[in-house]
This record gives C-alpha cells, structure tokens and sequence, in this order.
C-alpha cells in the first residue's frame, strides 16, 4: 500500500483539477456569453459531469485500471473504435497544461515565455510518483479552496450591486449552452474526472472512486456559484478584464486580498496543471497498455510508478500547443471540445457493456442508465454542435487525421478494411455533427439526430 491513496486525497485531486484557472476566468466568459444566465450554465454543466462521473464510477467498477478513460472504449466495443476517444481525451487534457501555465502569467504579467519554465516544472514533479503528487496537491488545495472563497465574501460585501442581474436572461437557452461550452464551464468542471485516472494507484477503487467523484463535484459547484454571483454583481459586463478578481477587488482597495489574489494565480493555475500532466502521462500510458500508441511509453519506472517517457513526450507536446494557440481563451474553445469527444466514452461505454455483460457484478450501478445514457449523449452532441463549425472542422480534422495515421500503421490489405469498419463510428459522428454546425439545425433536430445514432453506437 506504499504507493496507494485514500478517499481524502482522491477527492483533493478532484476539487484541486476544477479550481484551476477556470475560477480565475470562467466567471468572466460566462457572464459574457450568458449574463445571468450564466448561474444555469454552472448547474447545467455541473449535473452533465455528474451523470458522466456517475458513467465513470460504474466502469471502474468493472475496470480499475490506470487512466481508464482513455482505453475504457477498447472493453465495451474495441481499441480501434476507441482510437479517437483516446486521443480526444489525452489530447484535451494535455491543452489544460499550457492553458494553466498561461493563466498564471496573464494575471501576473509576466513575459509570454515564462510559460515554458512552468510546464517543464510541472513536470519534473511529476516525475517523483503518486505519492508526492497526492503530497503536494493536498497540501496547495487548502489554499486554492480558501483564496476564492474569500473573494466571494469580500466582493458581497464590499460591492455586489442588485440591479446587474436580470431574470429575462434565465430563458435565454441558446446562450446558456454556449455558455457551458465556449464561456469555460466545462473547462472548469473538467477537472473532476481526473480521479479516475489514478484508479489503479487507489486503496479501495470501487468504493473511494465514486464517492471521490460526487464530493469534489459538490464541493466546486458551490464555490463556482459563489464566484459567478459575485463577479456578475461587482463587475462591468462589457470590459474584457485582464485579471478580472484582481481588478475587480483593486477597485475597493483590498490591498491584502490582491496580494492573495496574485499568489494563487501561481498557486491555482499550477497546481492544476501540476495535476494535468500527471493525468495526461496515465493516458498515454494506459493508450500505449491497449496498443493504441507505442509500446515504450508503458514502461514505469521501478521506484516512482510512472512513466516518465510518457512525462517527457507530454512535456513537449504542451509547449508545442503554447506556440501554436498562444491565449488563453484559445486554448479553452479546443479544449472544450476535445472534452466533449472524450466524454462520449461514458454512455456509449455503459450502454454497450449492460448489453453484452447485463450479469456482470457492479458495485456501482448507473441509474436509470436506459435513460440517462442517451439524455448524456444528446447534451454532449448539442455542446458540439454550439462550438461553432471552424472550431469543430479543427477538431474534426485533427481527429481524422490521427486516425488514418493509426490505422494505417497497424493495419493492411483485408485487415484495414475490417478496421475502419469497427472504427467508423465516431468519425461519422463527427462529420454528421461537424456538418449540423454549419447547417444550423435548431436544438430538437439536433437531439433527434443524436438519439439515433446513440443507439447506432451502443448497437456495434
């Protein structure tokens, strides 16, 4: 049990992942996209990730194994149809790294290129195991939990203003669901998932996970209302603010909240992206396990129990993103929708396996799975649609391009035949959906789509 962490620890890895650089943004671009409407975006976003936790808690239960998001796909249907969850999910989570590092620097000031610096100290962290990691992240949580929550008091306090909040707003669905995806909700709340990633590190996996999960999600939900109240109250919707807390809490000369203020956007950002890169090198360990990706990047290290070819491949991939993408609010769009590509594992994962392994033990059981499957699947297709269609040809292309890259590596003659066939899935519903963006369905027409080929996709 050396290496091997608890429930406390667990759910620190979860709340550390949501209080990143989401809370020192989010608020912002949710108010922008949303206005008060924003308060039902967090709750939106907040019960997505819960019914897709609630996915995850019952495929650990089945399948405790190290960065199980990115292979669960190859168990319920098989590892070229989960090719492309695979790489959305690593390739999401690795964008988190750059974007934390430049969070951190946009509210300090600092020059653009110390954001390298940072991610190289992410990972050299990491390089020292789970058990520092779960050392050092319990320890920075308690002041990325207590820093924004004094931010809320201070501005209810000091300068909450009744009449920038406006009830007409509330209806206004269209630009609540941007909200979720291009306003940072999901970006935000993202972090909680990365629990799952440290399943085979866990004492008791099919009790600590779930209970991890919900706790960290209820947990941030509270803290990220507290936020978008208190920004939408003291704050000029039509400024695009740099540091938006540190201007905000500067205005009533709260010299010593500034100051914690500037510290966290060290701490918070960082240790997130800390956290990220240890999540990431656990994907690529696990995509290499299944034979998705080269076999060397699931060698461990004896001592340290992680990967550090995986470590140092991440590393670069993620300044490789920083050059390439350069802001914040940049990085959170892709990242976003990457998110929602890899989140499809959850219900399509979970209808498949209570077809084909309906009398397999479950410590875990999904409720109501008949029903909350396909309502998950239909929300997460909606998301992608309201991305917008350049963002999701972006993404469309990245995803096809890998997987040509892998099928063609693997496979020849018949065999490559038979394999874009089990793999035809998920880049058809990319194109289809990729295509509805650019078409501009309304939001029935979307879901109908979607249900459909829900069950065309647990049905393989």
């Amino acid at each position: 049990m050396k290496h091997k962490i608890g429930i406390f620890h667990l759910a620190m890895i979860g709340v550390s992942g949501v209080i990143g650089s989401g809370w020192l943004f989010a608020s912002m671009y949710a108010a922008q996209k949303a206005g008060t409407g924003a308060f039902i975006a967090w709750i939106i976003g907040a019960l997505l990730m819960f019914v897709f936790t609630m996915c995850l808690s019952e495929l650990v239960s089945l399948y405790p194994r190290r960065g199980l998001l990115a292979s669960v796909g190859s168990f319920s249907h098989n590892k070229d149809f989960a090719f492309i969850i695979g790489i959305a999910n690593w390739f999401g989570t690795l964008t988190v790294v750059p974007s934390e590092a430049l969070a951190t620097v946009r509210y300090l000031d600092w020059p653009h290129w110390t954001v390298i610096p940072l991610i190289i100290m992410y990972a050299a962290l990491n390089g020292w195991g789970v058990k520092l990691f779960s050392k050092f992240n319990s320890t920075i949580t308690v002041f990325k939990f207590i820093v924004p929550t004094l931010t809320v008091i201070a501005l209810f306090v000091h300068g909450i203003n009744a009449n920038n909040f406006h009830t007409a707003e509330l209806g206004n669905i269209n630009a609540i669901m941007s909200a979720v995806i291009a306003g940072g909700i999901i970006y935000a709340f993202n972090g909680v998932q990365m629990i799952v990633n440290f399943t085979s590190e866990t004492k008791r996996p099919k009790r600590d996970i779930p209970i991890a999960l919900f706790l960290s999600l209820a947990i941030s939900l509270i803290l990220y209302l507290g936020l978008q109240a208190a920004f939408i109250g003291a704050a000029d919707l039509n400024i695009d603010y740099q540091s938006p807390f540190v201007e905000l809490v500067a205005t009533f000369n709260l010299g010593w909240l500034v100051m914690l203020l500037k510290i966290d956007a060290a701490v918070s950002p960082s240790g997130t992206g800390f956290m990220y890169v240890g999540s990431t090198s656990r994907m690529l360990t696990a995509m290499s396990r299944e034979g998705q990706l080269p076999r060397g990047f699931n060698v461990l290290h004896p001592k340290y129990h992680v990967s550090h070819r995986s470590l140092i491949a991440n590393t670069l991939i993620s300044i490789i993103l920083f050059f390439v993408f350069k802001t914040w609010t940049a990085l959170i769009l892709v990242t976003s929708s990457f998110h929602v590509i890899s989140y499809l594992a959850g219900p399509l994962s979970v209808g498949k396996l209570r077809i084909t392994m309906p009398n397999e033990e479950r410590l875990f059981n999904l409720p109501l799975h008949w029903i909350t499957c396909p309502l998950l699947f239909i929300v997460l297709s909606i998301l992608f649609v309201l991305a917008g269609y350049q963002n999701d040809l972006s993404i469309t292309i990245i995803c096809l391009g890998f997987q040509a890259l892998y099928l063609l590596l693997n496979y020849k003659g018949a065999e490559l035949i038979k394999a874009i066939s089990r793999s035809a899935f998920l880049p058809i519903w990319l194109i289809i959906f990729t295509t509805l963006a650019h078409v501009k369905l309304n939001l029935g027409e979307i879901a109908l789509v979607a249900l459909f080929l829900y069950y065309v996709g647990i049905g393989r």
